[in-house]
């Protein structure tokens, strides 16, 4: 009776064939299963890296454009400093470091427009606009024209 229960719960092998061996078995499942594991981890650490590179790219384009802003600022409230300073005391130096101060604003104005994001790209086109009052100054502190 316990030979035939047995029998039922382990049937006995076709001839031929050998047993399988249960504990190669279970070794080549968690080998196999270490196999996923591993091949899903590598996905994750692509996808990961994937996106780590594109918050990178983003911060530093956010750099670039606070950069270009900040360039812009202090070329202004230098240019307005030397504005001030040569209507005080007319000289050469404060001429030449209006007109240096300028070419820096407008230059950081334009680098805005070329790496800014729309929004951005507007702020500049506006800020150049209103920045060409402030060349008219420059001609009128030298006598060149009409500020």
């Amino acid at each position: 009776m316990v030979r035939d229960v047995q029998e039922e719960v382990d049937p006995p092998n076709p001839p031929g064939r050998a047993a399988p061996a249960t504990g190669a078995l279970v070794a080549r499942w968690a080998v196999v299963g270490l196999g996923v594991v591993l091949a899903l981890f590598a996905v994750v650490a692509v996808g990961g890296a994937l996106y780590s590179s594109r918050a990178a790219d983003g911060v530093r384009e956010s750099g670039d454009i606070a950069e270009r802003y900040l360039e812009a600022v202090d070329a202004m409230a230098r240019e307005d400093a030397y504005e001030v300073a040569y209507t005080d005391d007319p000289n050469d130096r404060a001429l030449s470091e209006f007109t240096r101060a300028d070419r820096d604003a407008t230059a950081a104005l334009m680098a805005l427009e070329r790496v800014g994001h729309p929004s951005d790209v507007e702020v500049a086109r506006r800020a150049l606009g209103l920045h060409a009052v402030h060349r008219g100054r420059l001609r009128h502190l030298r006598g060149d024209g009409p500020g």
